[in-house]
């Protein structure tokens, strides 16, 4: 019984996503400032609700602080090159 109910009921899913699929989604910086050579933690939810941390460093010279929504314009090893939500 339990091989028929395992071919017709129970499947395994998967919602793995690619890091590179993130670009050009937005985040919120969860802890402490971003600064140019100084990442910081950042907060995704991706198109199946599951929350992804990242590092997270802004494109310019500007100063990111917790709270602030950026956008992920691009990946540098495994940091993300962000700027701020206008």
């Amino acid at each position: 019984i339990s091989l028929i109910l395992g071919r017709c009921c129970f499947k395994d899913e998967t919602t793995a996503v690619s890091t590179d699929s993130f670009i050009g989604k937005f985040a919120i910086i969860t802890v402490g400032t971003a600064r140019q050579g100084f990442p910081t933690e950042a907060k995704l939810i991706d198109q199946y609700k599951q929350t992804h941390y990242l590092l997270v460093e802004p494109i310019d010279s500007s100063s990111l602080k917790t709270g602030t929504k950026v956008l992920l314009v691009e990946k540098k090893n495994h940091i993300f090159l962000v700027r701020k939500d206008s």
